[in-house]
């Protein structure tokens, strides 16, 4: 989705014009104006949209957007934990916070965060065990014949069909993963169907009367694990049966071209192992295949995407860090930083607690977070007593950021 806009820039300059015409003079210049908005946190340009009409324009005018997710992509990253209450499957609540710096020598802190709820329509509620994706901002998943958007920022999101005909009851398990070409400033869920060797891939650019297409050169293999968007390429690992082995598969947002990497011979794992079952991450801006056994995790660094060249690093976590002994049991990894920092996820329901830790494989030190909020107590409690299967962790974002992109804008004509 192309968000740049110069016409509309130059109109709202000409909106100011006129404003300072009536004001005698005293007015801030436009860029500097700009300059001020764009520095701002997004809770407070969303609560300055009601100030003046100039500013409502300039903050959603698309070279601001622009402007400003960018400036939140150089500054530090947000990590956001998502939760959801499976027992009614409607209910989304991300919990969005700072994390302090990794030099900070301050091994424990507490911290508040800000809570991003979302309640879903009878028609997009979903079953447990879906994945999502967190791609520049926006956060997609899916619903069998539905396609979800949000962006929690701005408290939006949008709905629309996947690939199918479901007029007529055509309905097929498909999978559907979030890019983002910063290139072309451009954002395309691509769709494929699940548990098929063909997966009839289609891709949606999000905008504005879009179509999803077909695309060719698909390499035939089977889909096996959510998408990681990095630096405009889709990363995904898939098997293939022929040789009983799982694989890395690229997918160039730019270009829409599909891609199998090749692998490090001690990468190739079998499809039916499961105790090393592996994941993609992003480690220090580069794709890595994770591997776990217990407390030993191997790292597999793609240095070179074109030459396909391959590093690698073991670690020892020690187990268990140091948690209260009530959370222990709930205490897992869920996702690396760009750092390398292992990021650990703990919940205590008995006590109401929630912990994050950073573990840093290299300097041996544990950084631990605990959550500091008044949640509602139909958050921790059902029928006054402790309920953990009441809401169900789903994982971090360890690299989300702020975006003030209008998903509602976004729509979808009939497939071609």
């Amino acid at each position: 989705m192309e968000i740049r806009g110069d016409k509309k820039t130059k109109q709202i300059q000409a909106v100011t014009r006129q404003e300072e015409a009536s004001l005698g003079g005293y007015w801030i210049p436009f860029d500097l104006t700009r300059e001020i908005l764009v520095s701002l946190p997004s809770k407070s340009l969303m609560r300055f949209r009601c100030v003046s009409k100039q500013w409502a324009s300039i903050t959603s005018d698309p070279d601001f957007i622009y402007s400003f997710t960018k400036q939140s992509t150089s500054s530090s990253s947000t990590t956001c934990l998502s939760m959801l209450n499976f027992q009614k499957h409607d209910k989304l609540l991300f919990l969005s916070f700072r994390a302090q710096q990794k030099n900070d020598h301050n091994l424990f802190s507490e911290t508040h965060v800000e809570k991003y709820r979302l309640t879903l329509q009878k028609r997009d509620r979903y079953a447990p065990n879906f994945q999502f994706q967190s791609v520049h901002g926006l956060i997609s998943f899916h619903y069998f014949d539905h396609v979800v958007l949000w962006n929690p920022t701005i408290r939006q999101y949008v709905t629309f069909h996947k690939p199918g005909n479901p007029e007529l009851g055509i309905q097929v398990l498909t999978k559907s993963y979030l890019g983002y070409d910063p290139i072309g400033n451009t954002y395309k869920l691509l769709s494929m169907t699940y548990g098929s060797i063909d997966a009839d891939p289609r891709v949606l650019t999000l905008g504005a009367g879009e179509s999803w297409r077909h695309v060719k050169d698909y390499p035939n293999r089977f889909l096996s694990s959510k998408g990681l968007c990095i630096n405009g390429i889709l990363f995904i690992i898939v098997k293939n049966y022929e040789i009983h082995r799982k694989e890395i598969m690229s997918f160039d947002v730019r270009t829409e071209q599909f891609k199998i990497i090749q692998t490090h011979t001690c990468m190739r794992c079998p499809c039916i192992e499961v105790e090393t079952n592996p994941s993609l991450v992003s480690y220090k801006g580069k794709l890595a295949w994770l591997i776990s056994e217990s407390a030993f995790y191997k790292l597999w660094i793609l240095e070179d995407t074109e030459k396909e060249e391959w590093s690698c690093q073991d670690f020892h976590i020690p187990s268990p860090l140091e948690v209260p002994s009530t959370v222990k049991g709930n205490y897992f990894l869920s996702d690396v930083t760009e750092d390398g920092e292992f990021i650990y996820v703990s919940v205590s329901w008995q006590d109401k607690e929630i912990y994050v830790s950073y573990y840093d494989p290299k300097r041996k030190t544990n950084r631990r977070i605990k959550i500091i909020e008044d949640f509602d107590d139909d958050f921790w409690l059902r029928k006054g007593s402790a309920c953990p299967h009441e809401w169900e962790f789903l994982g971090t974002f360890p690299n989300h950021i702020e975006n003030l992109l209008p998903v509602n804008k976004i729509t979808c004509s009939p497939s071609l």
